[in-house]
């Protein structure tokens, strides 16, 4: 009867062990953020960004992986894929979502690739959960997490061509001749017409604490809102009301497209499946 009872709680334990460390928690403050590109022709990114947009691209909402050691079941995984394919295909242009590294004119292969590692992968998100994070712009207490930059001589600062907003502390991507102590900047068109936003006069960002002036709201109304004045609830009011989110507006378009409904009767859930071998992406 001892042996038996060593035996179960043996098992147990290296049951609980297993369980927990294939399904660990989610730490409480996640790191994740809504990614943008600005308009740079000094930058490939940059420069096939701009072939699009004048002001911005939606490059990807990051999250972190919190399943590193269960796979995606592939039938769901491709199931899941052509979903989001179908919500994107109608919105890309719309939210600027583009393909900046390789063809921006083009959707839906690198949108949807974004979708199955940071939602589907990382997080288990549906694809209208990831299209909600990818247009939440009412949410606009988002702090500053992410910034990517280049030093300047001529602008004397650090000359930024991406950023994020999120949950989480500030990652700094310097990139070349990056300058520590030097400001950010967003320079405006009549500074440099290559890396300029139309609209904006250059726009200079404390070093040590960006995000104290560059909020999601200042980037929201200076930035996105001049592209799409949407964003804003500036549409004609028998479209769009202030009180409807973006992500609302976006869903509420994707509805009214052939094959919809199939998404809604399947849900958005997204199950973790059994574990498989990895298809190269």
């Amino acid at each position: 009867m001892s042996a038996a009872i060593l035996y179960f709680t043996f098992f147990a334990v290296v049951f609980n062990v297993a369980f927990s460390f294939l399904y660990r928690e989610e730490p409480e403050t996640a790191w994740e953020s809504l990614v943008f590109v600005l308009p740079n022709e000094h930058l490939a990114r940059g420069g096939r960004c701009k072939t699009h947009s004048q002001f911005y691209c939606l490059d990807k909402y990051i999250t972190e992986n919190s399943y590193e050691m269960v796979e995606l079941n592939e039938v769901i995984r491709d199931d899941r894929a052509a979903q989001f394919t179908e919500l994107i295909n109608h919105q890309w242009r719309r939210i600027n979502m583009v393909d900046t590294m390789i063809d921006p004119s083009n959707c839906c292969y690198d949108q949807t690739t974004t979708y199955i590692v940071y939602g589907l992968q990382n997080k288990r998100m549906g694809p209208l959960q990831y299209m909600r994070k990818l247009t939440d712009y009412w949410n606009e207490d988002k702090p500053l997490n992410y910034i990517a930059a280049y030093y300047s001589p001529i602008h004397c600062s650090n000359i930024i061509f991406s950023l994020g907003f999120g949950p989480g502390d500030l990652k700094r991507d310097p990139h070349g001749d990056f300058l520590r102590g030097a400001a950010y900047s967003i320079p405006g068109l009549h500074a440099d017409s290559k890396a300029g936003i139309p609209g904006i006069p250059s726009v200079a960002f404390n070093y040590h604490n960006p995000g104290a002036q560059l909020t999601f709201q200042w980037f929201k109304h200076h930035i996105m809102c001049q592209d799409h004045p949407w964003i804003c609830g500036e549409e004609p009011p028998d479209r769009y009301s202030s009180d409807r989110s973006a992500s609302d507006m976006i869903v509420h378009d994707n509805e009214q497209s052939p094959g919809s409904k199939r998404l809604r009767d399947q849900g958005d859930s997204s199950g973790t499946g059994s574990a498989t071998k990895r298809r190269p992406r």
